[in-house]
C-alpha cells in the first residue's frame, strides 16, 4: 500500500491537471473575497466573511468528479493498473490507494480554499460572526462530504476503463445529484403561510395597498407530514443536499449529516472494490 501511494504522489507532482485545480481554486477563493467585499463597500456596513467560508463545497466536488476521473482513466490508459496488478499488487491495495490519493486532493484543495479566506478574506471583509464551533463542525461536515464525493467517484473511475465515458459519467451524476437536491431544497424552503395584503381605491382610481391589512393563508405548496421527512431526510443523506447546507449555513443536523456520508462512502467502497476485484483489466 505505502509504494503504491507513494507511486501515486510522485504522479501528482507532476500532473498538470493537480497544479491546475489549485490555480483554479486560489482564484475562486479570491473572486469570492474580493466580490463580498465590494458588496461591503457598496452598502456601507460591516460585513463577515461567513457567507464565503465554505463555498468551497461546491467547487471542490466538482474538482474531485474531474479529477478522479482523469487520473485514474489515465491509469487504465497507460497500463499502469496492469503493470500494479503484474508485479504483485493487490487489486483491493490499488483501488484503496487511488481513493486515499483522490481523498488527500481534495482535501488539498478544500485546506487552500480555507487557508486563502482566513489569511485574506478575514483582514479585509471582516470576521466570522456565526459561532465558531459551529462553524468548526460546519467544516468538518464539509470533509466527510468530500470524502462521500471521492469514494463514489473513485469507484465510477475503477470499474469504467474508459477515460472519456469515466468523466462523463462523474460529471453527469453530480451534475444530477445537484438538480435533484437544489429541487429538494427549494420544496423543503416554502414557507407555511402566504400573506396577502389588502388594498384600496383611492377616489381617482387608483389602488394602494394596505400593508397593515395583512392575511395569512396556508400555502398548499408546503410539504407536511411524511413527505416532508422524506424530504428531509433525503436533503440530509445526499452529498449534494449537504454540501448546498453547508454552502447556504443553513445545516441543522450537524452530527446526522457526516454520518450518512461515512454510509455512503462505505458502500460505495465496498460496492467498487467487488466489482473492481471481478473487472477484466484490459
Amino acid at each position: 500500500m505505502s509504494k503504491l501511494l507513494s507511486a501515486n504522489f510522485v504522479r501528482l507532482k507532476k500532473n498538470k491537471l493537480f497544479w491546475a485545480e489549485i490555480i483554479v481554486m486560489l482564484l475562486f477563493a479570491l473572486f469570492f473575497i474580493f466580490t463580498e467585499y465590494i458588496r461591503g463597500v457598496n452598502l456601507q456596513t460591516e460585513t463577515s466573511i461567513d457567507r464565503t467560508l465554505l463555498t468551497y463545497t461546491l467547487i471542490a466536488s466538482v474538482m474531485a468528479a474531474v479529477f478522479g476521473s482523469i487520473f485514474l482513466g489515465t491509469e487504465y490508459g497507460d497500463g499502469t493498473i496492469r503493470n500494479k496488478m503484474i508485479i504483485g499488487h493487490s487489486r483491493i491495495n490499488i483501488y484503496l490507494a487511488n481513493l486515499i490519493t483522490n481523498i488527500f486532493v481534495s482535501f488539498i484543495m478544500c485546506l487552500l480554499y480555507i487557508s486563502v479566506v482566513i489569511c485574506i478574506g478575514i483582514p479585509l471583509v471582516g470576521d466570522v460572526a456565526m459561532d465558531k464551533v459551529v462553524l468548526l463542525k460546519m467544516i468538518l461536515g464539509t470533509f466527510a462530504t468530500m470524502i462521500a464525493f471521492c469514494t463514489i467517484f473513485t469507484t465510477i473511475s475503477m470499474i469504467c476503463q474508459n477515460k472519456a465515458a469515466s468523466v462523463v459519467m462523474c460529471t453527469v451524476i453530480l451534475i444530477s445529484l445537484f438538480v435533484l437536491s437544489i429541487n429538494i431544497f427549494a420544496k423543503l424552503a416554502v414557507e407555511p403561510y402566504t400573506n396577502y395584503f389588502g388594498a384600496e381605491v383611492t377616489a381617482n382610481g387608483e389602488t394602494v395597498i394596505n400593508y397593515s391589512d395583512v392575511k395569512s393563508v396556508p400555502n398548499p405548496d408546503y410539504l407536511t407530514g411524511t413527505v416532508r421527512e422524506v424530504y428531509e431526510f433525503f436533503n440530509d443523506f445526499l452529498p449534494t443536499g449537504q454540501a448546498i447546507q453547508y454552502m447556504s449555513l443553513e445545516a441543522v443536523d450537524l452530527w446526522q449529516m457526516p454520518v450518512y456520508s461515512l454510509c455512503i462512502s462505505i458502500f460505495a467502497a465496498l460496492v467498487g472494490i467487488i466489482i473492481f476485484r471481478r473487472e477484466n483489466i484490459k
